[in-house]
């Protein structure tokens, strides 16, 4: 059987880029809403055509992008507290192994579950 081994670092790393991902596609949400969303007095009679395309781009994909922001960032945090609690359980148990191995004293791991 392989063993798991995660690298807190890596993930973290992960999750910032995850951070990242939801702030790049929050200013894509500004954008798409400040230069799409085109009012009828704006257009005129002859852009009526190219007013409603814009909007119907825009209610397609606001909302996507709206959605990767939310998954984007909640997956960073979610990672962020994987690495969070992937360090504390790793400085437990070589805290444990380092007890063990310098006074032999059987120590009580049962927290680490």
């Amino acid at each position: 059987m392989s063993e798991l081994c995660l690298d807190p670092d890596e993930i973290r790393n992960y999750a910032n880029r995850m951070e990242v991902l939801a702030r790049e596609a929050t200013l894509a949400v500004e954008y798409l809403n400040r230069h799409l969303q085109v009012e009828a007095h704006q257009a005129g009679v002859l852009f009526e055509i190219a007013r409603l395309e814009a909007v119907r781009v825009a209610d397609s994909t606001v909302p996507n992008h709206q959605e990767i922001v939310n998954l984007s960032r909640s997956s960073a945090d979610g990672l962020g507290k994987t690495a969070d609690r992937y360090t504390d359980s790793h400085s437990r148990a070589t805290a444990c192994i380092t007890s063990v191995g310098s006074s032999l004293q059987a120590v009580d791991t049962s927290g680490d579950r």
